[in-house]
């Protein structure tokens, strides 16, 4: 008998302790939206106005797997993103109107000389580690959704 009420007692600590994992991993990820990309589900933190457009990923010294940043213009523009102060190299998607990626480009890490800019206008950018895009099979002609809410609206 004590040793069932011991092995149930584990099973419910067991149960608690992964449910508590989940809502720490929850809260964690409470500034990142999720977002479907290439079928590939990612969550990414939204950069929709001047200064956190300006601040990117600069000074981050690493980022997850299937995490990234999207960048949100209020209308189609030529957007022109550099690495200045960018400790890890990243690759760039740039995004359509109509959702759809219509250019990928290789960032290196530290350069403030070269400068990415799409081939025509976007009205989104997604950074991701370099790499990332081709590693899961996600190219041009692919789409955006979001999962939650619209893409723009912050959590």
């Amino acid at each position: 008998m004590f040793r069932q009420n011991l092995l149930m007692w584990k099973n419910k600590s067991t149960i608690i302790a992964g449910l508590i994992g989940l809502l720490v991993l929850i809260l964690l990820n409470a500034q990142f939206k999720p977002v479907l990309i290439g079928g590939k589900i990612i969550f990414v933190e939204i950069a929709d106005n001047l200064n956190e457009r300006a601040q990117g990923l600069k000074g981050r010294k690493f980022l997850a797997e299937n995490k990234g940043m999207l960048f949100c213009f209020e209308r189609e523009v030529y957007p022109q993103f550099w690495m200045k102060d960018t400790l890890i190299p990243l690759d760039i998607a740039f995004i359509s109107m109509d959702n759809k990626i219509v250019d990928i480009q290789h960032m290196l890490a530290f350069d403030d000389k070269l400068r990415y800019v799409p081939k025509t206008k976007v009205i989104y950018a997604l950074e991701m580690n370099s790499g990332w895009f081709e590693r899961n099979k996600v190219d041009i002609g692919d789409k955006l959704f979001c999962l939650n809410k619209s893409i723009k609206e912050k959590n």
